[in-house]
């Protein structure tokens, strides 16, 4: 058993991953045969563009205007 969250290395050395997430077992898969991206929509439970999408909305570079540019600042 190696419990990290290392992806690299769990693709290295591993040839079945199990996600497990609150406690609960969420499932298992061949290592050849889990992308990354799916791995990780395991492990956070929604999809990886949803997350992005949220972030990006969060932050207001959703598509919108600019609302404030800072240039040079050091």
């Amino acid at each position: 058993m190696f419990i990290t969250h290392f992806l690299d290395q769990v693709y290295e050395i591993s040839d079945r991953i199990t996600v497990l997430r609150n406690g609960a077992r969420i499932g298992s898969r061949q290592t050849s045969e889990i992308s990354r991206q799916d791995l990780i929509a395991m492990m956070i439970g929604r999809e990886l563009e949803d997350v992005e999408r949220a972030f990006s909305e969060k932050r207001g570079d959703a598509g919108g205007d600019i609302v404030l540019e800072a240039k040079g600042v050091g």
